[in-house]
């Protein structure tokens, strides 16, 4: 690459090793999104919002069709349509909610972060 940096990794390589770190929050939380995103589409079409139009503005098209379908397969391919900036929100919302769900509690630490014996614990005979 130019200026002989190293290049970035693609949305879904990034997607992947938060799946591995984060494990079940990081599920949650993309379903959580994918559930808020399909619903949202579902209700804005049945309230007559014109989705197709309302994508179109921002450079995405339902393609042909896409007008005349039934209200959930329009709100589920405006949904589909935003897979990977889902995946992005993903990627920043996870991470500081495992961090708040650690430090409620609610989740325990990852291996991490999990105290190990330092040097001057073993030199004092502390059991961790």
């Amino acid at each position: 690459p130019p200026g002989g940096g190293e290049e970035k990794p693609s949305t879904t390589a990034r997607f992947k090793a938060l799946l591995k770190e984060y494990g079940k929050v990081a599920v949650g939380t993309h379903i959580s999104l994918a559930l808020l995103s399909l619903g949202g589409f579902y209700a804005a079409v049945r309230l007559g919002v014109d989705v197709g139009s309302a994508l179109r503005a921002v450079g995405l098209d339902l393609g042909r069709g896409g007008e005349e379908a039934g209200s959930f397969a329009v709100a589920y391919t405006a949904h589909k349509m935003l897979t990977v900036p889902r995946m992005g929100i993903t990627l920043a919302v996870t991470p500081p909610l495992a961090k708040r769900l650690r430090e409620a509690g609610i989740l325990a630490p990852s291996s991490a972060q999990k105290h190990e014996p330092s040097k001057s614990d073993k030199e004092e005979g502390q059991d961790l």
